[in-house]
């Protein structure tokens, strides 16, 4: 299990079994790149870059590597590699999980894979769903003239 909060800075924090459990991760906006999210992990320490990607013709994805391999998130719900193409994760959202007792944010259904650990599949999983929640609760302004 793991467990996602937001500091008064902006930050996300990641732990490892629940509120109390060891930190994974801590996740901050680039200072340097708008667009870029820094994901600095706790063990083994390293960081990963999130480009999170969106024009018109590409939809909602998110990029980033580890290890020398790409991966990216699709549409906020699919991890992909890019090497072959293979779906990795996937995250199906609450309001298409049946079962009443889920998690009200939804499932991250994850395939057996060595690359990337679980810590980075979760985590960017984690940080995808923010920017999505943060994207439908966005307010667009029309001027009418």
């Amino acid at each position: 299990m793991y467990y996602c909060d937001v500091t008064p800075d902006s930050a996300l924090h990641v732990r490892r079994n629940g509120k109390g459990g060891p930190s994974v991760a801590e996740v901050t906006a680039c200072l340097v790149t708008p667009g870029l999210t820094d994901v600095n992990f706790s063990s083994p320490l390293h960081t990963v870059e999130l480009d999170h990607l969106h024009t018109d013709e590409i939809k909602d994805m998110t990029r980033f590597s580890v290890d020398g391999e790409f991966y990216y998130w699709k549409n906020h719900s699919e991890l992909i590699r890019v090497r072959d193409g293979e779906l990795l994760a996937e995250f199906i959202p609450s309001w298409l999980v049946v079962d009443v007792n889920e998690h009200k944010l939804g499932r991250l259904v994850v395939k057996k894979v060595e690359k990337p650990s679980l810590d980075v599949i979760v985590t960017t999983a984690m940080v995808v769903q923010e920017r999505a929640d943060e994207a439908r609760k966005a307010v667009r302004v029309h001027r009418r003239l």
